[in-house]
């Protein structure tokens, strides 16, 4: 998995904090899906489309329909990490994000996620995915 693609890349920069690790000090598990998520939000955001108001105002969510993590490495309380996020691949109703998270100042990679997302109503039903979101995906923009 690459993120070489002619998709764009956001990145997203976080701080591991004391809440976030386990019992050996490291991050635990879960809380890289919590990194990635955030990471998407905020990919979104930057595009103009909050989450928030997608489902409030237009009555459409994203869904996490299927997942696959690698993890390489453990992060550590303390470690600044920056999350990439390009968009893979865009269907009807789903897209695929290919998302990374490195520490920021060594480049070490801690994980490699691929993450499918559809686009729901309020029932849980598969709808198409808005143009304009589309296209933002696709531009970058």
């Amino acid at each position: 998995m690459s993120l070489l693609s002619h998709f764009p890349v956001f990145d997203s920069h976080y701080q591991v904090y004391l809440e976030e690790i386990d019992l050996q000090g490291v991050v635990y598990h879960v809380n890289y899906l919590k990194y990635l998520d955030r990471a998407r939000a905020d990919y979104l955001l930057s595009l103009g489309f909050p989450v928030q108001t997608m489902i409030m105002e237009q009555g459409i969510n994203l869904v996490v329909s299927e997942l696959t993590i690698n993890y390489m490495r453990p992060a550590q309380m303390g470690e600044s990490i920056r999350v990439r996020t390009r968009t893979e691949h865009i269907r009807g109703a789903s897209m695929i994000f290919v998302q990374e998270i490195w520490n920021q100042a060594l480049s070490i990679c801690f994980v490699r996620a691929s993450v499918k997302l559809a686009c729901v109503d309020a029932k849980f039903k598969a709808i198409p995915m808005p143009k304009d979101l589309r296209r933002g995906l696709e531009s970058g923009h």
